[in-house]
């Protein structure tokens, strides 16, 4: 005998699909017990670090995240309905979520509920849990000391990636205030000033046999159509390599200029600005690059100092990894795998998207950004003994009619150690106050960052690698 019904067992309510009674004393019309089928919601799958420590898990109906403070930019939130809001709560909503089965109850007459012994329990699962590539240990790094600087300098708010150049993989990625909403570092595109001088540099290097030592520019100002544009600082005749050291807007300028319009288009193209990167989150920004059709003059010469085009950090990073790599822009990746049934499934495996430049090209742009913390712009944020190569970047922002000259976001680019390098970082403080220059504001916070990573186990050997000891780290905190 089957009897469609409904039950409520406790706080949850079962999808009775039928009762089956399994024994009836028709005299007496009592049952002795009967069987039930409910459909069961499995818990939440969790979200772990690249070392299996927990980033989010469920309680019942409550979703709980150990690191919150630390994370919740990137894992974003879910709600009590078992529903992802946003980040990778939301990316992986249906994952997370699993699937809802059936199992099959015994229930007495005195209203208890047992697991039916003959019930076939093939149908248990697990929920998938989804396995970051994270490293908590670089996330509170870059978390604690953006968190200083921003307080230090009064900047609005700051944020920063650290990227393994080699496979792609984003190690740590930090918002200061933080937002469990809203990712600036994958979300937002804003204009980055010369950090972008990658592109018109690789471009030119590209396509011209260049005397390093050689005089570039003369002077520190230059007209192009019916616009002036000057250095910030005076300065003597420049060599090309001092350009690059000093970031020097009229020579990047002479670089661009020399170039076709769509030679710049393409190059900037090929290191994946203005297209979305397809990294696993939810609402990436595209980033901007005007088309060379519609370049003026003034267009081009802007172009060549990153002005009038628009980016995110994640573009950054993985256009500054190509080089640190030799040559490639990769895939970048959030997630390592999927553990299914108490088993880990590496997904991610490096992939490479294109070649932007050729190995001999990317080396000498290396030795180039060496020289910007050894001579240039980031000098401050040297660390002796410590190759470490990159750029800085200072950007007026836009407003209508032009742009603000006392509000800018300061940027800056690194990848270490050198020869071959094994972090890419970028960090950006927004409106911070104490200079007028990212080498000013940001050199500081790049040298506390990378001396506290580099006293980590893991990352111990980039110190004996060029035989210097721990101990030169500790006589330079006074950064």
């Amino acid at each position: 005998m089957q009897i469609p019904v409904m039950l409520i067992f406790g706080f949850f309510v079962t999808k009775l699909v039928t009762l089956q009674i399994l024994h009836c004393d028709e005299t007496s019309h009592t049952y002795s017990y009967i069987r039930t089928k409910r459909t069961i919601t499995p818990i939440r799958g969790e979200l772990f670090d690249r070392n299996l420590r927990l980033l989010a898990i469920s309680n019942h109906n409550h979703r709980i995240y150990p690191a919150y403070e630390l994370t919740c930019h990137i894992t974003g939130i879910a709600n009590i309905y078992n529903e992802g809001l946003a980040g990778l709560e939301y990316q992986f909503d249906s994952l997370l979520r699993g699937h809802p089965y059936q199992r099959t109850y015994i229930v007495s007459d005195a209203g208890r509920l047992y697991p039916d012994p003959k019930a076939n329990l093939t149908t248990l699962t697990f929920t998938p849990s989804v396995v970051l590539t994270i490293d908590l240990d670089l996330q509170q790094i870059l978390e604690d000391e953006l968190i200083r600087r921003v307080h230090e300098t009064s900047a609005l708010r700051g944020w920063g990636i650290i990227l393994d150049p080699w496979t792609g993989e984003i190690l740590a990625m930090a918002v200061y205030p933080q937002d469990g909403h809203h990712n600036p570092i994958i979300q937002e595109q804003w204009e980055p000033g010369s950090v972008f001088k990658l592109v018109p540099l690789v471009a030119y290097l590209e396509h011209y046999n260049v005397n390093y030592d050689s005089t570039f520019i003369t002077c520190d100002t230059v007209r192009i159509a019916n616009k002036t544009f000057k250095d910030p600082v005076h300065h003597p005749p420049y060599t090309f390599k001092e350009v690059v050291w000093h970031s020097s807007n009229v020579g990047f300028i002479k670089m661009g200029c020399s170039l076709d319009p769509y030679t710049l288009y393409l190059e900037a193209k090929k290191f994946g600005f203005g297209t979305p990167t397809g990294i696993e989150f939810p609402a990436e920004a595209h980033g901007y690059i005007l088309h060379p059709s519609d370049m003026t003059p003034v267009d081009i010469a802007t172009f060549s100092f990153g002005q009038g085009v628009s980016v995110t950090t994640l573009q950054l990073a993985l256009a500054y990894a190509a080089i640190a790599n030799g040559g490639y822009l990769l895939q970048p990746t959030l997630v390592r795998g999927i553990i299914k049934n108490g088993q880990l499934h590496v997904l991610h495996r490096p992939t490479i998207i294109r070649q932007v430049t050729t190995p001999e090209i990317a080396a000498k742009v290396a030795a180039l950004l060496e020289g910007v913390f050894d001579h240039g712009t980031a000098v401050r944020a040297k660390i002796p003994g410590l190759r470490i190569a990159g750029k800085t970047g200072t950007a007026e922002k836009p407003i209508p009619g032009g742009y603000a000259k006392e509000r800018k976001i300061f940027t800056l680019a690194a990848f270490l150690p050198l020869p071959e390098p094994e972090l890419v970082i970028v960090i950006s403080l927004d409106e911070a106050k104490g200079g007028q220059f990212a080498g000013t504001i940001l050199a500081p916070l790049l040298k506390r960052i990378i001396l506290r990573i580099l006293s980590l186990e893991d990352y111990r050997h980039l110190w004996r690698q060029y035989a210097i000891e721990p101990a030169i780290a500790r006589g330079e905190q006074q950064y």
